[in-house]
């Protein structure tokens, strides 16, 4: 079953169809785009002429299926993100994890929406960006219940994620900004003011320079420099800005040693390795 909103007309005439389109970022960051060559309002939101989307076909099942939407985004017409041109930011990781809406607003006149149907809604599993194109691929919400169960394992690694309610650390505590002096595609140089390590399997997003937006697990850390994991669309100039978070191992030692949050703790360090149990 869709869920409508509105009432269609009585009468039988033809109406204009037009795609309604949310866009949600994961930095909270909505966009809101129509399939028409005008802007449309529809249930209080008002969506503007964005970039041609070809996607493919919608569908209804019994199941608990996890449906597929495919969508290819034209990148032309001056589209931009964060500043950027799209398929730069699509690039650069700015659609990674996206929540997607798609509606279909009926119209009995170009703009006078009579209804809207709710055709599809997940969030993006895949981005292949493409030099006049980026190809999307969304997964239904029902991908959500693709969980391990149970949800806790006993593990001598920590359960928790950090930063997460369970962890209870606060990103923006610990949190640094930098500049850096240079560097490559894989590796960031500046000043970090830590022991090496301390960055290891933190994060760096850059909020500034060709590689804004860009976010990349680090891999290893120094005091003059931190190896990202995956090679980053444009070398590091000097002068480009970030933001920098460290990470977690989930082993006790590092929640007490380093984050001095034993009392979070859910692991389960003292547990028999597997070829130990009888």
């Amino acid at each position: 079953m869709r869920r409508v909103t509105g009432s269609f007309p009585t009468w039988s005439e033809r109406m204009a169809l037009a795609d309604l389109w949310t866009v949600t970022l994961v930095t909270g960051t909505v966009l809101r785009w129509t399939s028409a060559d005008v802007p449309i309002t529809a249930n209080g939101q008002t969506y503007l002429v964005g970039p041609i989307m070809q996607r493919g076909p919608t569908r209804l099942t019994s199941t608990l299926e996890v449906d597929t939407l495919d969508v290819t985004v034209m990148t032309g017409g001056g589209i931009s993100l964060q500043g950027i041109p799209l398929a730069h930011a699509a690039a650069n990781g700015a659609l990674d994890g996206a929540s997607v809406r798609l509606e279909r607003a009926f119209m009995p006149e170009w703009g006078q929406v009579a209804a809207t149907v709710h055709l599809f809604e997940g969030r993006v599993s895949a981005v292949d960006p493409r030099h006049t194109e980026v190809e999307i691929q969304v997964k239904s919400l029902l991908e959500t219940l693709d969980s391990n169960w149970p949800r806790n394992l006993y593990q001598p690694a920590c359960n928790h994620q950090l930063y997460g309610q369970g962890c209870g650390l606060q990103r923006g505590a610990l949190q640094a900004t930098g500049s850096a002096t240079g560097g490559t595609s894989t590796r960031v140089d500046f000043a970090t003011g830590k022991a090496t390590g301390y960055y290891d399997q933190g994060v760096v997003v850059f909020t500034s320079g060709r590689n804004l937006g860009a976010r990349r697990t680090i891999k290893e850390s120094t005091a003059q420099n931190v190896t990202v994991a995956l090679p980053l669309p444009f070398p590091v100039l000097a002068g480009e800005q970030f933001t920098i978070v460290p990470g977690c191992d989930k082993t006790h030692a590092t929640c007490r040693g380093k984050f001095n949050n034993l009392g979070a703790f859910r692991g389960f360090p003292w547990v028999p390795r597997p070829e130990m149990a009888r």
